[in-house]
């Protein structure tokens, strides 16, 4: 049967008055559970990462003064940027025209919704975004307010509704 452990030791020598090696003292402490815990979260930040940035909807973590603070593959692509690092070095309000639906001002509806998901902690509504070349489309935006690192912030989820409005359009209105 094999056993293994984890161990950490301190060893030290033993002198005599002289200088003289005479022995070695080490204390050997087993650290396995430690070991097997830190594997355990490794695990799960790795399957976190992967859930977050495999997924093919657009996920944001926005910091309401900050800007984003990450992004997935899939919003890089969404709003048309060539990287990651190209978003995040961006601000939000480059994806979003000057005015909202029923040519509400983008920036009073910001203030609108903020002071709604601060209340009630999660949101879904309606919004017209832009990518880099200036194209519109329509979005579903669901926000979370969650605490990260000490600091609320907005798990964001985005959706391209605008194929789904147009059939729906053209159903409603032939």
């Amino acid at each position: 049967m094999k056993c293994s452990f984890y161990n950490s030791c301190f060893q030290t020598p033993l002198t005599m008055e002289d200088g003289e090696v005479t022995s070695i003292m080490g204390i050997v402490r087993d650290v396995t559970s430690r070991k097997q815990a830190e594997k355990e979260i490794k695990k799960k930040r790795n399957r976190f990462n992967l859930l977050f940035e495999k997924s093919p909807i657009p996920f944001i973590i926005l910091h309401p003064e900050k800007g984003f603070l990450d992004v997935n593959a899939a919003t890089v692509k969404l709003f048309g940027c060539k990287s990651k690092e190209q978003l995040l070095s961006l601000t939000a309000d480059k994806f979003s025209p000057e005015y909202q639906f029923n040519n509400e001002l983008t920036v009073d509806r910001l203030k609108k919704n903020w002071d709604e998901v601060m209340k009630k902690k999660h949101m879904t509504f309606d919004w017209i975004h832009n990518d880099l070349s200036g194209r519109e489309f329509i979005c579903k935006v669901t926000l979370n307010l969650i605490e990260l690192d000490g600091e609320e912030v907005l798990q964001t989820s985005i959706r391209d509704v605008s194929k789904k409005r147009e059939v729906e359009e053209a159903l409603w209105h032939p």
